[in-house]
């Protein structure tokens, strides 16, 4: 499944499964000196009691001025567009079954800088929206509904 043009995505750099070891592209803190697009991943591991609900989610935020897409991925899928000059949308809530809640997740960023300056993230940060007591079982294993790698994707080179 494509869920946009990037060259990126159409060969699954924001799914499970992709090996980006060869990589050296620091951090979306840090950014890109000029227009292009600049792609994230990093994994997180979560360790989250099956008798609770906690909403996740993921805030940004850039420099004043800045002009900016940035696309969020989890786990596969594209959760978010984060357009700070159109706004003013900053959190992105990830709902169950994209979050592994015990477990590795894979959160992919795409930040594309639409002005010749540094374009860089000010924030990005994982958050609980809240913690609630309840009786369904959160804590299964959601993989079976992510999309993973396979070389399938090189086709699209």
């Amino acid at each position: 499944m494509l869920q946009d043009g990037l060259h990126g995505t159409r060969l699954g750099w924001h799914l499970p499964g992709f090996d980006d070891s060869s990589w050296s592209a620091g951090s979306p803190l840090q950014g890109l000196n000029q227009s292009g697009i600049q792609w994230y991943r990093s994994t997180f591991n979560l360790s989250i009691d099956s008798d609770l609900d906690v909403p996740l989610g993921i805030e940004l935020g850039v420099p004043a001025g800045t002009k900016a897409s940035v696309q969020i991925y989890v786990n596969g899928y594209q959760y978010g567009k984060f357009i700070p000059q159109i706004g003013p949308q900053t959190r992105f809530p990830f709902p169950p079954g994209v979050i592994n809640n015990n477990g590795e997740n894979v959160l992919a960023v795409a930040l594309w800088a639409q002005q010749d300056a540094p374009t860089r993230l000010s924030n990005c940060t994982l958050f609980a929206y809240n913690k609630y007591q309840t009786g369904f079982d959160f804590d299964q294993d959601w993989s079976v509904l992510q999309p993973g790698w396979t070389e399938d994707r090189l086709q699209y080179v």
